[in-house]
C-alpha cells in the first residue's frame, strides 16, 4: 500500500550516489556521454571546472599540498526540472517535478544503467554513501490556520520564543536541525527554516547549487505572497545509509535508497499535525 499527499509542498529531491573518484573522460567519451544524455531528454549540457586539493602530512611536518584539475557535468531535461549531476566524485539526480518516489527512481535507474554500460572503466568504482533528500515548503494559504498549526506540539517552530519582537524587527530568520543516528550505517538529518515570506528561499544551504548553470526552476502551487501567515517554512528531510565495504558501481542496488527513503518519510512525517496537513494536503492510500 501506498500513501501520500496529492498536494504535497515539496518542491526538491535529489538522489545522491557518492563514490571514491571517477576517472576523468576523453573527449571522445565526453561526447558519448552527451548522446546517452540526449536520449534520456537531458539536451542541455554544461560544465564547471573544479580542483581537487589533497594535503599530506608528514612525520617532520613537511606538508605538501597535491592540486588535481576536474570538471564537473549538468544535464537538464528539455523543460529544465530534472538534471543529473557528475562530479569527480559523485552521481546525483536532482528534480523539481516530483511525482512520486517510483517515478522519480525509474528514471535514474534508467540514467545509471546507460552510464554503466557505456563507461566500463567506473565498474570498480566504490559506492561510498548513498544520500536521499527532498525539500517541503510550507506555508499557510488558509485564514483558519497559522504555519505552527501545520508542526506537532513537540516541534516548536525556530522564532517562537520571540514572538513579541516580530513587529519591531526589520527581519527574523530561525533554524532548527538535528541528526539521528539509526543504526550504524544509517543516519537522518532535518532541517527547519523559518523565513518571512519576502525571503524567497526555496532550497536549504545544504543543497544549494552554486553554479547558476546547474540551478533548476521551482514552481509552488501557491504564490508565497498569498500567504496568510507572516512567516514560511523551508523542511528538509535527509537520510543516508553507507552500503556493505567494497560495493563497486557496477553492483549498485538501488533498494538502498528504498531504504533511506523509508527513514526519510517517516521522519518527516513525524514533525506534522496530521490533523491539518491529511485535510490540507489531501492525504490518500492506494493499494
Amino acid at each position: 500500500m501506498s500513501e501520500y499527499f496529492e498536494k504535497a509542498p515539496l518542491v526538491y529531491v535529489v538522489g545522491s550516489i557518492k563514490t571514491t573518484e571517477l576517472a576523468p573522460l576523453l573527449s571522445e567519451q565526453i561526447v558519448h556521454l552527451q548522446q546517452l544524455m540526449s536520449e534520456c531528454d537531458f539536451i542541455y549540457a554544461s560544465e564547471e571546472p573544479v580542483t581537487k586539493v589533497e594535503f599530506k602530512i608528514s612525520a617532520d611536518d613537511a606538508g605538501t599540498t597535491k592540486r588535481t584539475p576536474h570538471l564537473r557535468r549538468c544535464y537538464h531535461t528539455s523543460n529544465k526540472r530534472n538534471s543529473l549531476v557528475i562530479d569527480p566524485g559523485s552521481i546525483e539526480f536532482r528534480s523539481t517535478e516530483y511525482a512520486g518516489f517510483g517515478q522519480f527512481m525509474e528514471k535514474f535507474k534508467v540514467i545509471f544503467s546507460k552510464l554503466n554500460k557505456a563507461f566500463d572503466f567506473w565498474h570498480n568504482t566504490l559506492v561510498q554513501e548513498v544520500t536521499y533528500s527532498y525539500v517541503n515548503v510550507i506555508a499557510s494559504f488558509d485564514e483558519a490556520h497559522k504555519l505552527s498549526d501545520f508542526f506537532n506540539d513537540s516541534i516548536v517552530l525556530p522564532l517562537k520564543s520571540q514572538n513579541e519582537f516580530l513587529q519591531k524587527d526589520i527581519i527574523q530568520i530561525g533554524k532548527l536541525g538535528f541528526s539521528r543516528i539509526i543504526e550504524p550505517n544509517l543516519r537522518v538529518n532535518m532541517s527547519l527554516e523559518q523565513l518571512p515570506i519576502k525571503a524567497g528561499k526555496f532550497v536549504p544551504d545544504e543543497l544549494v547549487e552554486l553554479n547558476k548553470d546547474f540551478g533548476m526552476p521551482i514552481v509552488l502551487d501557491n504564490q508565497l505572497a498569498d500567504s496568510k501567515d507572516i512567516h514560511y517554512a523551508l523542511l528538509m528531510s535527509q537520510a543516508s545509509t553507507i552500503p556493505s565495504e567494497n560495493t563497486k558501481l557496477i553492483d549498485f542496488d538501488f533498494s538502498l535508497f528504498d531504504k533511506v527513503h523509508i527513514q526519510g518519510k517517516i521522519a518527516f512525517l513525524s514533525m506534522l499535525n496530521r490533523d491539518v496537513t491529511d485535510n490540507i494536503w489531501g492525504y490518500k492510500k492506494e493499494n
